[in-house]
């Protein structure tokens, strides 16, 4: 297991047969998020969160195929999710979720600081990332965490940070 910055939380790599119940606890984060008004257009019945969760977890294998992703463990129970992609110059977060019941917590924070560590140990540049105009506590923490605008979208905005 590799440590991050701060002691209690480590983050472990995600072996290929994990992939599946990684992409579905990825969804569960979404989820349960803003109450599920992001993903849940439907209402909240079982059968329209299946209907939706499984083209999800098998979209999301497709969009992760290439890339870095860990569990971030606190206590050894799962607080957050990570998945990093590697690019010429950048690391590109992909996505980055904390489980509902460890929000507020720096967890986020501390899962940023271990990206910059990957970041530094392959010599890259910059750490960057897309956040929805609409995701406000999202953009305060990125915005805390020293990321600036590089690109406005239509839903989006692409933000970046420079590694020391």
């Amino acid at each position: 297991m590799i440590m991050a910055s701060v002691p209690r939380l480590h983050f472990r790599t995600i072996k290929l047969c994990e992939h599946m119940s990684f992409n579905l606890r990825n969804f569960n984060f979404f989820r349960r998020s803003d109450s599920g008004k992001a993903i849940m257009l439907f209402g909240s019945s079982r059968f329209f969160t299946w209907l939706i969760a499984i083209p999800y977890v098998v979209s999301s294998e497709l969009i992760f195929l290439r890339c870095m992703r860990y569990y971030a463990l606190l206590h050894g129970e799962i607080a957050g999710i990570l998945v990093l992609r590697e690019e010429p110059d950048t690391i590109f977060v992909s996505n980055l979720a904390v489980a509902p019941d460890y929000r507020r917590h720096g967890i986020a924070t501390d899962m940023i600081g271990y990206c910059t560590t990957i970041a530094k140990k392959m010599h890259k540049n910059w750490l960057e990332l897309s956040v929805l105009k609409g995701n406000v506590p999202a953009r305060r923490l990125y915005s805390k965490t020293d990321f600036v605008q590089k690109k406005d979208r239509r839903w989006s905005i692409n933000l970046q940070r420079k590694i020391n």
